[in-house]
């Protein structure tokens, strides 16, 4: 569940109108689960698309990390918790 939840949320950089934007986890397995699915995500490699092994290529969009530490500083404001690794770290760099 881990590997296709980390499949369909960030597949193209999670910029497709399917990607997964939530995910609901049984009580019983969540901590679990949060622990390999941040495992899974922090192994993930940034790069560009034409190198060997990358997994996460830049954003389509100059103002896209912008947005998305926009969209974090709004979670984090209304309570949320970020997990991920690197989460202190630059949302990464954009293709144009």
């Amino acid at each position: 569940a881990v590997a296709e939840c980390a499949l369909g949320a960030l597949s193209y950089n999670g910029q497709r109108c399917t990607a997964i934007k939530q995910m609901m986890v049984h009580k019983d397995v969540a901590d679990e689960f949060v622990q390999k699915f941040t495992a899974k995500v922090g192994s993930l490699k940034l790069g560009l698309p034409w190198e060997a092994g990358t997994d996460i290529t830049p954003l389509p969009e100059p103002s896209k990390p912008q947005y998305l530490a926009e969209l974090r500083a709004d979670a984090e404001a209304k309570g949320a918790k970020i997990i991920s690794p690197g989460a202190d770290q630059d949302w990464g760099y954009t293709a144009v």
